[in-house]
C-alpha cells in the first residue's frame, strides 16, 4: 500500500503542476479559467495531503473521484 500510495503521490504532484501551468497559461481576459485551474491545482494538494495522511482507501477513492470529475470539467469548458 506503502508503495501504491506513493506512486500515486507522484503523479498528483505530475498533474499539479500541468494543472497549475494551464492557470499560468490562461489568456489574461479569461480569468475564470485562470481561477478554475488554480482552484484545481490546490484541490490536488488537499488530495495529496489526504493521501500522505490516512490510509482510509474510501476517503482517498472519493477524493479521487472528486479530482477527476473536475479535471473532466475544466477539460471541456476550455474546449467550448
Amino acid at each position: 500500500m506503502q508503495n501504491v500510495r506513493f506512486h500515486l503521490i507522484l503523479e498528483l504532484k505530475a498533474l499539479a503542476e500541468m494543472a497549475q501551468q494551464k492557470a499560468i497559461d490562461a489568456h489574461p481576459a479569461k480569468d475564470d479559467v485562470k481561477q478554475n485551474w488554480s482552484r484545481l491545482t490546490a484541490y490536488i494538494g488537499q488530495v495529496i495531503n489526504a493521501i500522505g495522511k490516512t490510509y482510509e482507501e474510501i476517503k482517498t477513492d472519493e477524493d479521487l473521484k472528486t479530482l477527476e470529475s473536475m479535471i473532466k470539467e475544466l477539460t471541456q469548458k476550455q474546449h467550448q
